[in-house]
C-alpha cells in the first residue's frame, strides 16, 4: 500500500528526469503530512484553536498533491509541496509572535528546511521552475518582519496563548519544532545526497553505456566501412561487367552487320581501340591456305587503326616470328609494360612516342587460333580489360572462321556453278551435234533411198533393154 502511495503518478510516458522526481515528491508529501501538518494541527486545536487552519491547510495540501500526482499534475503539485509549507509556517509564526519579537526558532528551521525541498522535487533542467519556486519560498522568510507587523493575534488571544507560546519557545514543543526543522533540513540534505549519488551512478552507467555504445558504434562503423567497401567493390565489379557486356554487344552488332569482311574488320579494330581507350591497334588474320601449303603459318595484317586514322600497312609474320608470331605459337596473350625501343611508336599530328603498355591477344575458338589482336596505349591495361579482349577474341575468331568457311563455300559454289554451266554448254553442243548427226543420217538415208531407187530404175531399164538386145543379136546372126 505504502509503495503504491509513494509511486502514485508514476507514468512511463513521462521524461526520465521528471519520473525521478515523483517518488521524492511523494515521500516529502507523506513526511509533511505525518510529521508536521497533522501533529501541529492537533496541537493547535488543543492550545490555539483560531490558528488550526494553517497546519490544517498543510494536510489539505498534502492530500491535494497526491491526488494531483495521480491525475498527472506533477508539474504543478511540486510547487505546492515546496512553497506552500513555507508560507503556512511563516504566517503561523507571525501570528503567534508579538510585533518586534524574533520568530520561533523551530518554525524558522522548518521553513528553511522546506526551502531546500525545492532542489529535491525539481530537476536542474527545470531551472525556471527552481528559480520561481525558490524566489517564492524566500519572500515570506525575508519579509517576515513586515509580515509579523501586519499579522498578529489580539492581545487577549496572545494572553490566552501565552502558555502555548512559552512551550514553543522553551518547553517541550520547542524541542519538537526544532527537531522537526532539523529533520526537514537534514532530510532535504540526505535526499539531495541520495539524488546526487543516484545521478553519479546514472552518470557512471551512462558513461559505461556510452563507452559500450561507442565501442559498438566503432564496431558498426568499421562494419559499415567494410560493407561500404564491399558495396563499392561490388559496384566497381558490376560496372566492369556492364562495360564488358556492352562492349561485347557492340562487337556482336558489328560482326552481324551485312557489310563486307574488310569493312567489318576495320570497324572491329576501331571499336576495340576506342572502347579500351587505346591509342593504336592492329588485327591480324591467320592465312589457312598458307598453313596447308607450307609448314609454318602466315599471319597477315588485315586492319590497322591509330589516332582516328586508318593506316594500311603490308605486314606479315610467320609462326614464332616476333611477338605476334610468338603469341600464335604459344597460344597465350602477351602483356608488356616495358616496350622494347623501336618496336612500336604511337603516332599523332604532334609527333610519335613509345607506348606504356602493349597487349597481343590470340583470337581462339575451339583451341584454334584464327587471328591476333595487337593494341597499344599510354596507360596500363587492367585485368578486366585483358579479360574483355580475351572474350571478344572468341567472337571475332568465330566470325573469322565462319567467314572463311563462307568464302570457301561461296568459292566452291561458284566453281560448281561454272562447272555446271560448262556441262550445260557441252550438253547443248552434244545435243546440237546429235541433231546434226541425226539430220546427216536422215540425209544419208534419203540419199540412200534415192540411190536405191535409181539403181532399181536402172535395173528395170536394163531388164527392159536386155530382150531387145538379144533379138537384135539374133537377127544380126541370121543375116
Amino acid at each position: 500500500m505504502m509503495k503504491r502511495i509513494i509511486e502514485v503518478g508514476l507514468n512511463h510516458d513521462m521524461p526520465d528526469y521528471i519520473k525521478k522526481r515523483i517518488v521524492p515528491t511523494n515521500i516529502i508529501t507523506l513526511l509533511l503530512l505525518f510529521i508536521v501538518a497533522t501533529p501541529f494541527t492537533i496541537i493547535t486545536l488543543i492550545f490555539l484553536p483560531p490558528l488550526w487552519l494553517f497546519p490544517g491547510a498543510g494536510i489539505i495540501t498534502c492530500i491535494g498533491v497526491l491526488i494531483a500526482n495521480s491525475l498527472g499534475g506533477i508539474k504543478y503539485s511540486r510547487f505546492f509541496v515546496a512553497a506552500l509549507p513555507v508560507y503556512e509556517i511563516c504566517l503561523y509564526n507571525a501570528y503567534i509572535r508579538p510585533p518586534g519579537e524574533t520568530p520561533i526558532v523551530g518554525f524558522f528551521l522548518i521553513a528553511l528546511g522546506f526551502v531546500m525541498v525545492t532542489l529535491l522535487v525539481f530537476d536542474l533542467r527545470e531551472i525556471r521552475a527552481i528559480i520561481f519556486t525558490g524566489t517564492g519560498c524566500a519572500v515570506p522568510i525575508i519579509f517576515w518582519p513586515l509580515i509579523s507587523e501586519v499579522l498578529t493575534l489580539s492581545p487577549e488571544q496572545l494572553t490566552e496563548a501565552a502558555g502555548y507560546i512559552e512551550m514553543l519557545k522553551t518547553g517541550w514543543l520547542n524541542y519538537v519544532t526544532v527537531t522537526a526543522g532539523v529533520i526537514v533540513a537534514y532530510g532535504s540534505m540526505v535526499g539531495l545526497a541520495f539524488i546526487n549519488k543516484g545521478a553519479e551512478k546514472e552518470s557512471e552507467m551512462a558513461r559505461s553505456e556510452a563507452e559500450e555504445k561507442n565501442k559498438a558504434l566503432e564496431s558498426q562503423q568499421k562494419e559499415l566501412e567494410e560493407n561500404l567497401k564491399k558495396v563499392e567493390e561490388a559496384q566497381a565489379e558490376e560496372k566492369k561487367r556492364n562495360w564488358a557486356i556492352e562492349g561485347i554487344a557492340n562487337i556482336a552488332e558489328i560482326l552481324r552487320s551485312n557489310k563486307d569482311s574488310e569493312e567489318i574488320f576495320d570497324n572491329t579494330i576501331s571499336m576495340i581501340v576506342n572502347y579500351t581507350k587505346s591509342n593504336q591497334g592492329g588485327l591480324f588474320i591467320v592465312d589457312r591456305n598458307e598453313i596447308e601449303a607450307e609448314s609454318k603459318a602466315k599471319i597477315k595484317l588485315q586492319s590497322c587503326y591509330a589516332y582516328s586514322r586508318k593506316k594500311y600497312m603490308e605486314q606479315e609474320y610467320e609462326e614464332g616470328q616476333g611477338l605476334v608470331g610468338q603469341a600464335y605459337l604459344e597460344g597465350e596473350y602477351i602483356h608488356m609494360t616495358k616496350i622494347p625501343t623501336n618496336y612500336i611508336n604511337i603516332t599523332s599530328g604532334l609527333g610519335e612516342a613509345t607506348p606504356s603498355s602493349l597487349l597481343i591477344m590470340p583470337l581462339k575458338v575451339n583451341d584454334i587460333i584464327e587471328g591476333i589482336i595487337e593494341i597499344a596505349a599510354f596507360s596500363t591495361y587492367e585485368d578486366y580489360q585483358i579479360e574483355f579482349i580475351e572474350k571478344l577474341g572468341e567472337n571475332i575468331a568465330s566470325y573469322i572462321q565462319t567467314n572463311r568457311i563462307n568464302e570457301r563455300t561461296n568459292k566452291l559454289l561458284k566453281e560448281a556453278q561454272e562447272q555446271s554451266e560448262e556441262l550445260r554448254a557441252q550438253e547443248e553442243e552434244m545435243r546440237q551435234n546429235m541433231e546434226e548427226l541425226s539430220a546427216t543420217q536422215e540425209e544419208l538415208s534419203r540419199k540412200e533411198n534415192e540411190y536405191q531407187k535409181v539403181i532399181a530404175d536402172l535395173k528395170k531399164e536394163v531388164e527392159t533393154l536386155t530382150p531387145k538386145s538379144q533379138a537384135k543379136t539374133a537377127t544380126t546372126q541370121v543375116n
